[in-house]
């Protein structure tokens, strides 16, 4: 399977916004999905257990979304050698978060960062600390080359 450096950073960027990326090992092919979607796909047989005034009143685009995804499912389903990436559990985020404030803040602003990730609500406080710094396009970029590194090490890719 060869991914180009376009596909990779796609990937990570999906994940990162919440998606789930499906791989196709022998096409290479990409399917993404929000695991949290507010459209329930469900079998024909589920289908009988709703209300037959509930599905005639679905919206239109419900009704069409829900089925896209349910093709998409299928499809997905077809794959024989799949890899699934999912956005890094947690305990990775906060490690990006250190490995960031001790690579690249400066010293006299490290103390406040490494404080901030020591106390209680780590991610909402460096949250907004990042966010209210001259260091947030360097922590974009410094997350999105992390994510990288983990979409190549889910895929096997050196």
């Amino acid at each position: 399977m060869k991914l180009s450096e376009e596909q990779i950073k796609k990937i990570a960027e999906s994940i990162d916004a919440g998606f789930t990326c499906y791989v196709n090992h022998d096409t290479g092919e990409i399917e993404e999905t929000r695991e949290n979607d507010d459209f329930d796909i469900f079998s024909d047989e589920d289908e009988e257990e709703y209300d037959e005034e509930f599905l005639e009143s679905e919206p239109d685009w419900h009704k069409e979304t829900r089925k896209e995804l349910k093709e998409q499912m299928a499809r997905i389903d077809s794959w024989e050698r799949l890899i699934v990436i999912e956005k890094p559990d947690s305990s990775e985020d906060f490690r990006y978060m250190q490995d960031f404030v001790e690579e690249l803040i400066p010293v006299p602003d490290k103390k406040t960062y490494l404080k901030a990730l020591q106390s209680k609500g780590p991610f909402s406080n460096f949250n907004i600390l990042i966010h209210d710094s001259e260091f947030l396009d360097d922590w974009y970029e410094f997350k999105t080359k992390k994510l990288i590194e983990f979409v190549r090490e889910a895929l096997e890719i050196e």
